[in-house]
């Protein structure tokens, strides 16, 4: 009975997990490369719009372009994952290695989405992402922000830049 409870119990995550298949991924280009650059770490770039329920889904198709002073990405295709590099963090570094922000911009459905994303010395610690969407069709902008907060914080792992979602 209990095997039955478990099996049935990952099969409904499983279920739950399933989304869409990714795109291609893309490895971004290096524009400067700073002494504490460490490694390549994968970077999710999503899309999700608000169906006519009312309810946020995914969705593909987004084709999306970012960078900063360091590194720099196009013809990305939601869903996707970028390659990019990850930095090393002490305090010998300027900013203990913190590399800028990853601003990204996606355009899909006649509409421009835009957002930064803050690397994080691990994922899931403190991150914020904020972004602002302009439709085209009406002029009109809206600008969601996501703020996670765990309690676990790091001080030894190396930056990267977490998942990214493109808000239509």
């Amino acid at each position: 009975m209990r095997t039955a409870v478990g099996l049935i119990a990952v099969l409904l995550l499983m279920g739950c997990a399933a989304g869409l298949d990714y795109n291609p991924s893309v490895t971004a280009s290096i524009k400067q490369r700073p002494e504490n650059q460490f490694s390549l770490a994968a970077t999710v770039i999503r899309s999700t719009r608000v169906n006519a329920d009312g309810k946020t889904e995914q969705f593909g198709g987004a084709i999306c372009s970012g960078g900063n002073a360091l590194v720099s990405f196009s013809g990305l295709v939601t869903p996707a994952v970028v390659q990019m590099p990850s930095y090393l963090q002490a305090e010998r570094f300027k900013s203990k290695g913190k590399p800028p922000a990853l601003t990204v911009t996606c355009r899909a459905e006649g509409k421009t989405a835009r957002f930064t994303i803050e690397p994080t010395a691990a994922v899931d610690n403190v991150t914020t992402t904020s972004g602002g969407t302009f439709n085209e069709t009406t002029g009109t902008y809206s600008q969601p922000t996501n703020t996670r907060l765990t309690s676990r914080l790091s001080s030894t792992l190396p930056w990267r830049y977490p998942e990214g979602v493109a808000e239509f």
